[in-house]
């Protein structure tokens, strides 16, 4: 999916507030203990919640903004097998969390991006 994203980069009153869904939440075997939901930027919305009904856990995500490709970042083991299934293709992430390119990407995005 090609984007057009309204939200800048280190801009973030355009996200949009999503709470999670109960398998978020370490009782139910997530990642999250305290809190309830997350910013996500506008356009990989449909994309976090597809991820959601499908039981992946997710722990971030940008949309990279056409400056860079966008990502999301998973829980666990289990998660990336999922991810793997639904044809997601892995990257290596610097800050040592398993990332995977999203399947939202930018007309504009200058950089390299996954398939």
């Amino acid at each position: 999916m090609r984007l057009n994203c309204p939200n800048e980069l280190g801009i973030y009153n355009k996200k949009v507030y999503l709470e999670f869904p109960a398998h978020m939440f370490k009782e139910n075997g997530g990642y999250y203990t305290e809190k309830r939901g997350c910013l996500v930027d506008p356009c990989m919305v449909n994309e976090i919640e597809f991820l959601w009904e499908k039981g992946i856990v997710t722990t971030g995500c940008c949309c990279g903004h056409g400056k860079t490709f966008a990502y999301i970042d998973v829980a666990s083991y289990s998660d990336c097998l999922v991810m793997y299934q639904l044809k997601y293709e892995s990257h290596i992430n610097v800050s040592g969390k398993t990332s995977f390119f999203a399947k939202s990407k930018h007309e504009n995005t200058k950089m390299v991006t996954g398939k």
